[in-house]
């Protein structure tokens, strides 16, 4: 299957969540990706506070896990499909497939998302807690689901950490810059810039992504064998 073909397929995926018809769970959904933030820098905080991790902690937070993000990704690839601009016309193969990677990671983030918010609108639960997350999760029973996210997480590092390094795949990359520019997809150039800049900021990008699906995993563990805190303080992860 070709990169477009893929693309358009992830698109038309995006285009069918709820939120992006629907205010009030789209703000629902900004309250819950909040949350999870806050919980990752809580839970993780020996990890991302590490100089040699601070870029790639913040390409986690703040790019991956950003609702804004996938929405402009989104406009991307729209625009791309409705102009027929074959994006693989003039970004690498390696570039395309790492994006690839991070638009279904996001996606599935946000589907996951999406549930536990609408979950907590149907009950009537307003404020987005601990408590609220971890009943919500239980009732949607997200475990396996929540599994496939780390492994798309697991690729997409693997991705990145492959082409990111790659000298001919980042050759041209660059050359690309200019076309991207003047075809107006600059948002999708300068993001894929941050993801390979943040993978290249540490020789140890593989151990960070590694501690901190190793970290999230056992959160998961802890909330479906009944923890009763299972986002504490009391869990946050030592540095390995």
């Amino acid at each position: 299957m070709s990169a477009i073909v893929t693309l358009s397929k992830q698109f038309e995926q995006f285009t069918q969540l709820a939120f992006y018809n629907q205010p009030v769970l789209a703000q629902q959904l900004d309250a819950v990706q909040q949350w999870q933030k806050q919980r990752m820098q809580r839970m993780h905080q020996p990890l991302f506070s590490q100089l040699q991790y601070q870029r790639l902690a913040s390409f986690l937070l703040d790019r991956l896990y950003n609702m804004h993000d996938l929405n402009e990704l989104a406009k991307q690839l729209e625009k791309a499909l409705k102009e027929k601009i074959k994006l693989d016309r003039f970004l690498p193969e390696g570039v395309l497939s790492a994006a690839i990677s991070a638009f279904r990671l996001a996606y599935l983030t946000l589907k996951l998302d999406e549930q536990v918010a609408q979950y907590l609108l149907d009950q009537g639960i307003t404020i987005v807690d601990d408590n609220s997350v971890h009943h919500a999760m239980l009732a949607l029973q997200q475990y396996n689901a929540r599994l496939k996210q780390l492994v798309l997480l697991r690729q997409l590092s693997q991705a990145l950490q492959h082409y990111g390094h790659s000298f001919f795949t980042q050759s041209a990359f660059r050359l690309a810059r200019r076309t991207a520019y003047r075809r107006e997809f600059n948002f999708l150039y300068d993001y894929l810039v941050d993801a390979f800049a943040a993978i290249r900021s540490t020789d140890h990008s593989n151990i960070f992504f590694e501690q901190f699906i190793t970290g999230e995993t056992q959160v998961l563990q802890r909330i479906y064998q009944g923890h009763p805190m299972p986002f504490g303080q009391n869990c946050q992860f030592a540095q390995a």
